[in-house]
């Protein structure tokens, strides 16, 4: 799994951040798990992991610090999930609200 570094330092894993999309578009842990085949308790390790990293306390806390930071933003144009690699390429998923940048 690829570590990515995003611009305001924070670490975050290739799954934390679809993880952190699939949460921002409401998934609920059952629907993410299923999207991602992956259990239910592996996608609460990914949530617990981002709470960490972003030093926030619940849900509501990780998707407005990730917008703050600009882990998150919103293009109404593309309608698709952007993730940066530190490479420079970038990697589209479909997300119909959030894309992490």
């Amino acid at each position: 799994m690829k570590n990515f570094y995003l611009r305001n330092k924070v670490k975050l894993s290739e799954r934390e951040i679809e993880v952190l999309t699939l949460t921002a578009k409401e998934f609920t842990g059952k629907e993410i798990a299923k999207s991602l085949f992956i259990s239910l308790p592996t996608v609460e390790t990914h949530k617990r992991n981002l709470f960490e990293k972003l030093d926030v306390r619940n849900a509501a806390g990780m998707i407005r610090k990730s917008f703050e930071l600009g882990i998150l933003s919103i293009d109404l144009e593309l309608m698709k999930t952007i993730v940066s690699c530190p490479n420079g390429k970038t990697r589209m998923m479909q997300s119909p609200i959030a894309i992490a940048v």
